[in-house]
């Protein structure tokens, strides 16, 4: 274990549990371990570390005070930046900041809570009803809107988000998927391209309240798959709601080719 990191155990041990110095340990060794095989240095977030599972950790937040800190010191606890990578990690970390302060400066709410598990962030809180993704669509905007961009580049972060209304309660969670799976087990707002009836998808009860629709692309698609795509999806849609396409182990051309069909869209690889 690194210097910085023993020091900070020291000076407070009831801080920090005994799962995330495993995690952090597992990090280091796995680390070492490819630097030993290649002979190269492995940068954090590297798509090596990825099947590593963040430690878990929560921090429940009820003024708009001191929440850089509660949520910038949640997440380096649970080695979001280690397996994430810093760059994502930050960029987390100020979603997850605007969103509490909009929470309570603009929604009324007086609990905010971020949660931290095992392959995924999530923050609620009980104000009024709220999806942050619609900032993605608004065409004004300051720091919110801009943090919200830098999390959805998706072909850039490989990260994935879903909001959801619960009760009284606003659920934005954001994850970072390794397999197709992973996609449909974070969010009910993925269909997969073999099975799904394009048609039908404004009179589904769920992916009609969707502001992200996920959309799994068969693995080993071609390039006359995606001349083969339908032009008139978005028709399908509705004109609020982002498409966001999810390829594992498909080529860039291919992707190229489908981008041009569907303009609007977005892309994850996945590999």
């Amino acid at each position: 274990m690194c210097y910085t990191h023993g020091k900070l155990i020291d000076a407070d041990e009831a801080r920090y549990t005994a799962e995330m110095l495993r995690i952090w340990r597992k990090v280091n060794e796995r680390r070492v371990q490819i630097r030993h095989e290649t002979g190269k240095e492995v940068g954090l977030g590297d798509f090596r570390l990825a099947d590593i599972k963040l430690a878990k950790g929560s921090v429940a937040i009820t003024c708009h005070e001191n929440e850089n800190a509660l949520i910038g010191e949640l997440l380096n606890d649970c080695a979001l930046p280690l397996i994430w990578g810093g760059q994502l990690a930050g960029n987390v970390r100020d979603v997850l900041i605007e969103i509490t302060r909009n929470a309570f400066v603009h929604g009324g709410a007086v609990r905010v809570e971020v949660v931290v598990s095992s392959n995924q962030v999530s923050i609620t809180d009980n104000g009024s009803p709220f999806d942050p993704s619609a900032l993605l669509r608004t065409a004004t905007g300051r720091g919110g809107q801009h943090a919200m961009r830098s999390i959805l580049r998706f072909g850039q972060t490989n990260a994935i988000a879903a909001y959801r209304r619960r009760g009284t309660v606003n659920e934005f969670s954001i994850g970072r998927p390794i397999h197709q799976e992973d996609v449909k087990a974070f969010t009910l707002c993925a269909v997969e391209h073999a099975t799904v009836d394009y048609r039908s998808l404004k009179a589904d009860p769920v992916i009609s309240t969707c502001g992200i629709v996920y959309i799994l692309i068969p693995r080993f698609w071609c390039r006359s798959d995606a001349y083969r795509w339908p032009k008139d999806l978005l028709e399908n849609l509705y004109p609020w709601q982002q498409v966001v396409f999810i390829a594992d182990d498909v080529t860039e051309e291919t992707l190229s080719i489908l981008k041009e069909r569907v303009p609007n869209c977005e892309i994850v690889r996945l590999r």
